[in-house]
């Protein structure tokens, strides 16, 4: 009975050094700090939860933001939704658009000069797969060699010049593939600026008209890039956005001339409805005229690129107001039904002349903008002003805090605690079970 009390009484004492561990663990993971480094600031707040509903990374600075957002959707499948778009040199812009789902895929890219006399579409492909029960191996193609088409828009007679363009059909087993290519459509821009005001619904196209008063070269910028993602696989949906320029106008500029370059594609590819081509390949584009380049683009743009472009005011407005150079935001978020983790980081020189108080204000306003981005963060400000705050800039004050240190020193206390405890537990069976051990009856008697 004594022998049973002890190993009672061990195993209570392993059970509550162990439940101790995990309350110091605890208190661990359950953090608010900000810290103050001569070159940045950070700030980590964390509340326990499990189960990563969504998980969010940012990073911002003066060229532009790279956005990814994983979450849970309730609408299971598999599709994917890719839109590139580059404006370079003053003149150009090259755009790629891709869209798959379990049957279906479609592949579109473009290359677009613009000038003073002409818009110029230097080539417009199309590639459609589709893939059905049917068995049929056949394949043709039809080439269609210069070719001008008239566009009657209101009193005047919009002249469109094709230079060349293709189309290709292939039938093999359970697979349709479709590919258009057109190559050098010219359009007079003048011309082409009054179909656009007159002669396309306007309404249908969000913001063309404040676009149109943009239309020249001035506007494309010297450097300008946009790429949307968007995936979704079974119960997991993904979002990833990157906007990158030159400068903030670079980027504002893209988006301003967007609306009025994109109708082209539309226009390039109604050329080919114009076109008598046989029955059985007039059947197939008649499939294709549900493509609105511009309604698919502005739609992606405006869902969930426009409403980031508050990122890169943030930033000019952080340069302005607290003398910052060349400031750079890194923010990694993690939500659960109820509990939320951040990690944010400011990367600038400029910190290690700022006060406590402008520390604070500035994270302050990041939060906010962050917030009116779609991160959700209402309510989370308050948490800054909660915050312990570790000032690391000045020598005296680059020893660890000691309120946490001593927390490290205990876990670590109670870790070797316990492990020694398990060993001498260990050993005190051991010795115990070869005391009472039953002789062997290959030994002699007596």
């Amino acid at each position: 009975m004594l022998n049973l009390n002890r190993y009672v009484i061990v195993i209570v004492i392993v059970l509550v050094l162990s439940t101790m561990r995990t309350l110091v663990y605890y208190g661990l993971q359950n953090s608010n700090i900000i810290t103050i480094y001569t070159n940045s600031v950070i700030w980590r707040y964390s509340t326990n939860g499990t189960g990563i509903m969504e998980h969010v990374v940012l990073d911002i600075d003066r060229q532009g933001f790279h956005y990814i957002k994983q979450s849970g959707n309730s609408v299971y499948g598999r599709s994917s939704t890719k839109l590139s778009i580059v404006l370079i040199g003053n003149e150009r812009m090259y755009y790629q658009y891709t869209y798959s789902r379990e049957n279906f895929s479609l592949s579109i890219d473009s290359n677009i000069v613009v000038n003073k006399r002409y818009v110029v579409v230097q080539w417009l492909n199309i590639e459609m797969k589709l893939y059905t029960n049917q068995y049929v191996n056949k394949s043709y193609h039809r080439f269609l060699f210069p070719k001008t088409i008239v566009l009657q828009c209101l009193d005047r007679n919009i002249t469109i010049n094709m230079n060349y363009a293709f189309v290709k059909v292939n039938y093999l087993k359970n697979t349709t593939l479709v590919k258009l290519s057109i190559y050098d459509i010219q359009l007079d821009t003048k011309m082409y600026s009054y179909y656009l005001a007159k002669c396309l619904s306007i309404n249908k196209i969000d913001k063309l008209s404040n676009a149109l008063s943009y239309f020249n070269t001035t506007y494309i910028p010297m450097y300008a890039k946009v790429d949307t993602y968007i995936a979704s696989v079974e119960s997991i949906e993904l979002l990833d956005i990157s906007v990158q320029g030159l400068s903030l106008a670079d980027i504002y500029n893209a988006f301003i001339v967007l609306p009025w370059i994109i109708p082209t594609l539309n226009i390039s590819l109604g050329i080919l409805y114009r076109v008598d081509l046989p029955y059985e390949e007039k059947e197939l584009l008649e499939n294709m005229k549900s493509l609105d380049f511009v309604a698919q683009t502005l739609n992606l743009i405006y869902t969930y690129v426009q409403d980031k472009l508050v990122l890169l005011e943030l930033v000019e407005h952080l340069m302005n107001r607290y003398s910052l150079q060349d400031p750079s935001i890194k923010v990694e978020l993690n939500k659960t039904v109820n509990n939320i983790s951040i990690y944010m980081e400011l990367r600038e020189q400029g910190v290690v002349n700022m006060t406590k108080d402008e520390v604070l204000q500035l994270l302050t306003e990041i939060v906010r903008t962050l917030n009116s981005a779609g991160l959700r963060l209402v309510g989370i400000e308050n948490e800054l002003y909660r915050a312990r705050l570790e000032d690391l800039r000045h020598a005296l004050s680059q020893q660890p805090d000691d309120a946490r240190m001593w927390v490290v020193i205990s876990a670590l206390a109670l870790t070797v605690v316990q492990v020694c405890i398990l060993v001498s537990a260990m050993l005190y069976v051991f010795k115990r079970w070869k005391r009472y051990e039953k002789p062997s009856f290959n030994k002699p008697l007596g």
